[in-house]
């Protein structure tokens, strides 16, 4: 479960990492989005400003066609004039070098109006050259902006699509907190468990290393088994008794009530070592000692009637199979 808990951790740090991603993503699709607005603002402003420059230029062009056709009449009443004059001259030579001195203002009206006319034709081909610029140009401009609105268009679906999956990682992470604020729940629990295991564990521990103790020191023994026990010219690894039998906690009095004047007798395999214990005894002047010789029981399969309400005493005890 520490291993899932660890694992659950580095999804949701990955995730995180996910979501940051998305999340600089996106700041960076609006400032992109910021950055086309703008641009789609400039190129409005660039456009009606061309919008008003094709209208003062049109503007331009018709006042230069009325000055031509001005000047045309002139040039039209000028060969009029001049007609008069030389019909003048004809009539009244006595007049000629007035009528010369005319006919030379005349002219010289005459390339004054050709060169307004030149410089008129001119203008009117330069400004026809900057309408056709402006043309192209608009034409250019409605191009960008078509191309413009396509890719804001794209932008917007990206990042709607950018969205749905920011609100689908938000989501998951919500689901991933849960399980592991359940997880944590869990391992607390689990916690709680092991340390109540643990202090049972240390209570066992320390009940065993207290009856290793007495056992070891044979406190409340008689002298005679202290003496065997620690004799090393007998089999001192033959258990007693009580050694030999667990009782559940329940039944435990019940039981050594029954076998109390039995508790101390020593278990041994045949007569030969019950004798060798006794000699030593004996020997040593240590007291006596009682045993149980395994060889002498026999397993005769009998059963006994259990009285109502009660509860045999080899269903409550727990021994070694070969006793």
């Amino acid at each position: 479960m520490q291993q899932e808990f660890n694992d659950l951790v580095q999804s949701l740090r990955t995730k995180e990492n996910e979501k940051n991603l998305a999340s600089q993503k996106l700041h960076y699709l609006k400032e992109k989005e910021t950055n086309l607005q703008d641009f789609l603002q400039k190129a409005e402003g660039q456009l009606k400003g061309l919008d008003e420059s094709i209208a003062f230029t049109t503007v331009q062009i018709e006042e230069a066609e009325g000055v031509l056709e001005t000047l045309q009449i002139n040039l039209d009443e000028i060969k009029d004039s001049v007609d008069e004059k030389r019909r003048a001259f004809d009539e009244k030579r006595s007049a000629i070098d007035e009528i010369r001195r005319n006919n030379q203002q005349i002219q010289r009206n005459q390339f004054d109006a050709e060169k307004k006319v030149a410089v008129a034709d001119t203008s009117i081909q330069n400004l026809q050259r900057s309408i056709n610029q402006i043309q192209e140009e608009r034409n250019s401009r409605d191009t960008q902006l078509a191309q413009v609105e396509a890719e804001k268009a794209e932008r917007e679906k990206e990042l709607a699509a950018k969205k749905e999956s920011l609100k689908e990682l938000q989501d998951h992470h919500e689901r991933t907190k849960d399980q592991i604020l359940q997880t944590q729940q869990e391992l607390e629990q689990l916690r709680t468990e092991l340390a109540e295991e643990n202090r049972k564990l240390d209570s066992r521990k320390n009940e065993y290393a207290l009856l290793k103790s007495l056992i070891d020191s044979m406190e409340g023994y008689p002298e005679s088994i202290k003496f065997l026990h620690k004799n090393p010219e007998w089999d001192h690894k033959s258990p007693i008794l009580q050694d030999i039998i667990y009782v559940k906690e329940e039944f435990r009095t019940a039981v050594e009530n029954v076998l109390d004047p039995y508790l101390n007798y020593y278990v041994v395999n045949n007569l030969e070592e019950g004798l060798k214990a006794i000699q030593l005894l004996d020997r040593n002047n240590k007291g006596k000692a009682n045993f149980f010789l395994l060889n002498q029981f026999e397993k005769n399969g009998k059963t006994f009637e259990t009285p109502a309400g009660t509860i045999p005493a080899t269903d409550v005890i727990e021994v070694d199979e070969q006793y």
